[in-house]
């Protein structure tokens, strides 16, 4: 099983960034995206995306929320477990923008800071999937 370098390339992306003027930056971001998909690894992107966004979050202190549902008409189903789980992690406002991302299959996810609440359908058949077959 290959091992999972989304963390890498975020940290790798993130210290040379760091320091650099605009035009810089703009270079550094064209040569990173030839290099990820020189090497094949264009499928990990979200995740390395996803992982400097965090990263940057956690610098700066940032906490801000994020909320994924699986189809839009899940954010009044799942209302009332969305608000016992923002509680759950000291949020007391939901935020209005809630982003529709169907591979979640259905449920929900959160995230908040560094934080990660997943009560979504796919987290679980993969937990299932991995205590049953891997």
């Amino acid at each position: 099983m290959k091992r999972d370098k989304s963390k890498e390339y975020a940290e790798a992306f993130l210290s040379a960034m760091r320091g650099k003027n605009e035009g810089e930056q703009k270079y550094i971001v064209r040569s990173f995206l030839e290099i990820v998909v020189r090497r094949g690894e264009r499928k990990i992107m979200p995740r390395v995306l996803r992982e400097v966004a965090l990263r940057i979050e956690k610098e700066r202190g940032e906490k801000e929320v994020h909320i994924e549902v699986a189809r839009a008409e899940d954010r009044k189903r799942h209302a009332k477990r969305i608000q016992e789980s923002l509680a759950l992690l000291g949020v007391k406002d939901a935020p209005e923008n809630i982003s529709v991302h169907r591979s979640i299959i259905g449920g929900f996810r959160i995230r908040h800071g560094g934080t990660l609440y997943d009560a979504s359908h796919r987290k679980h058949l993969l937990d299932l999937y991995r205590r049953f077959i891997v």
